[in-house]
């Protein structure tokens, strides 16, 4: 939920129900993103006509809200053509998996080419978000193996 939304429930909409609660609602919605509000009364039981305070929307000011940090993702591609082969972890004997971190550096997979090995690296520090090719899959040169999501770097 935005923080807007959650700041005009807490702020307007609670203080105008509890305002007007005695006019008992028989309905309460609210919708999407431009904020539309129906509010439905039961027929009353009289003809006096009900009075409800005007609602005044605020927005909040630009410093209130919070950018969301961008997410960085590089993508390790084949530099070579080959058959890709996943890199089983010599300490844990696991493949890896989505979600797992990596350091700058550390295989991946690797790539045989003419009876060639050639490594498959991280180039930096992070999570793994996509795997993209399978064990023993044939890859040409520049395809896409990984999608890693780089750590990001604090200030």
């Amino acid at each position: 939920m935005s923080e807007k939304f959650v700041s005009f429930v807490n702020d307007t909409l609670i203080k105008f129900l509890e305002e007007t609660g005695k006019f008992d609602f028989s309905e309460i919605s609210l919708q999407g993103e431009n904020l539309k509000i129906f509010i439905g009364k039961s027929a009353p039981s009289y003809s006096q006509p009900v009075i409800i305070p005007q609602l005044q929307l605020h927005h909040p000011r630009q410093a209130e809200v919070q950018p969301k940090p961008k997410l960085e993702i590089e993508e390790i591609k084949s530099n070579s053509v080959g058959i890709f082969y996943d890199y089983k972890d010599k300490k844990s004997n696991k493949l890896l998996k989505p979600g797992d971190c990596v350091g700058q550096g550390q295989i991946l997979g690797f790539i045989q080419s003419m009876n060639l090995q050639f490594d498959v690296k991280s180039p930096v520090d992070g999570k793994i978000l996509e795997i993209v090719v399978g064990n023993e899959e044939v890859v040409e040169y520049g395809r896409v193996l990984f999608k890693i999501v780089k750590e990001q770097e604090e200030f």
